[in-house]
């Protein structure tokens, strides 16, 4: 016998569709795969692939206003906001290391050397590359993409969904200053060492005031950054599975 055809109602539309505003919302705003270096097919092939998962398991659980009330429209805009914080939260961790690179790039003198960071869609210091690359590959490695996805099904059989958007909205506003000092304790070691040695040179420059300090000590402090870095590889690794851990987390106790 042939197989019936698949027949896709008012009720299946409906329901894809507003799945498909939450999904849509984390995949724009999820670090790595919202970024602009990703064709805009494959982004959509991704939110359009997720929305039929998420539809085959939750058509039953799946409360949905009438889209002629405007509870409908503003859960649309609900939805949205939720998805874009989910993604966002991982987002912040990423700039909290952009940032500790553009701290260090400023000590050793490298922060008129700027390149276009295809993450982010705008510039970078040139040691946000590195920095870059490294949390991107913590971020595989942990499989953040996968448990965001995880806890995104869970968003909806989650045990209290009324004050979800209030609850990440919150949660990510109290973690945004996690973006500064943290940037701040992965670039201490290397600030604080260069810091010393610029004071080193300016004891020289007081010596010595015949000594062109500006092209003594550029070089000098470029050299001994980049010996920093190489030492201090680990330790970047390091602060970005740590950023990466704590976004994860706060998710995780968002979401409960």
């Amino acid at each position: 016998m042939p197989a019936a055809p698949l027949l896709l109602g008012f009720e299946e539309l409906l329901t894809a569709l507003w799945l498909s505003l939450r999904v849509g919302g984390m995949w724009v705003a999820i670090p790595v795969f919202g970024s602009a270096v990703l064709p805009a097919r494959l982004r959509v092939l991704l939110i359009v692939a997720t929305t039929v998962l998420l539809a085959i398991t939750l058509h039953e659980r799946l409360p949905i206003p009438e889209p002629s009330t405007p509870a409908f429209w503003v859960g649309a805009v609900r939805e949205i906001l939720i998805g874009l914080m989910l993604g966002f939260t991982l987002r912040l961790a990423f700039e909290a290391m952009l940032l500790a690179a553009e701290l260090i790039s400023l000590a050793m003198g490298l922060g008129f050397a700027q390149l276009n960071d295809p993450l982010r869609g705008t510039s970078a210091p040139v040691l946000g590359q590195l920095f870059s690359v490294a949390t991107t590959l913590v971020f595989l490695t942990l499989e953040g993409h996968l448990r965001l996805l995880e806890w995104l099904l869970w968003s909806y059989v989650g045990p209290d969904q009324s004050g979800l958007a209030d609850d990440l909205l919150g949660g990510t506003l109290a973690w945004s200053g996690f973006v500064f000092t943290h940037a701040v304790q992965v670039a201490m070691p290397a600030l604080f060492a260069l810091l010393l040695v610029n004071l080193g040179f300016g004891v020289i420059s007081r010596s010595a005031p015949s000594l062109n300090l500006l092209a003594v000590g550029f070089p000098a402090a470029l050299l001994i950054g980049i010996l920093l870095l190489l030492l201090l590889v680990p330790a970047i690794v390091e602060g970005a599975e740590l950023a990466i851990a704590a976004g994860l987390a706060l998710v995780e106790s968002v979401l409960g």
